[in-house]
């Protein structure tokens, strides 16, 4: 795996810097979203809607799996419009993370597609610290309906430990 990692390593770091020098290329073009999409979405926001629950919908980053980050940026751009577009309209709140959170390409995913420690960790905290900033929600720490968070918890940062030891981390490498 540490083999894989660092073959592409300066990959992403060149899509980094491209993502960096890129990224704030706007585009107002709008793509049609797939009717199954909207069928299932409206699914989603009735089951919200039945038990009172208010719908937030967020985007975490992703790269493209050929490594071209403005390339697929710039091809999926028209889409993600049209969702922030309808998600507007439904007056939904739609967090696009792609460009709101510090993300390094090339320390942050795990491959092409998906967040790892360091990047859902810093997904984590930017939806928390929306959610808090846009909602009364109360904080469950000492409730002991509610221990079984903090075992989960617990048991993930013995986890967190173990893999450390494991790979030969210390903790300031997580």
């Amino acid at each position: 795996r540490n083999k894989i990692r660092h073959q592409i390593v300066p990959q992403l770091q060149q899509i980094n810097e491209k993502a960096v020098e890129h990224m704030a290329i706007l585009s107002e073009e709008l793509e049609e979203i797939p009717e199954t999409a909207i069928e299932y979405f409206e699914k989603i926001q009735d089951l919200c809607r039945d038990n009172n629950i208010e719908l937030v919908v967020f985007k975490t980053p992703i790269t493209d799996a050929n490594g071209d980050e403005l390339e697929w940026y710039l091809e999926t751009t028209g889409l993600n419009n049209s969702v922030a577009v309808y998600l507007d309209k439904q007056n939904i709140p739609f967090l696009p993370m792609q460009n709101d959170i510090d993300i390094d390409y090339a320390h942050d995913f795990n491959d092409y597609g998906h967040l790892n420690f360091t990047g859902q960790k810093k997904a984590t905290e930017y939806l928390g610290n929306w959610l808090t900033a846009h909602y009364d929600l109360p904080s469950h720490k000492e409730d002991p309906a509610y221990r079984s968070w903090e075992k989960d918890h617990e048991d993930f940062l013995q986890f967190l430990q173990e893999r450390r030891k494991l790979v030969g981390l210390d903790d300031s490498d997580v």
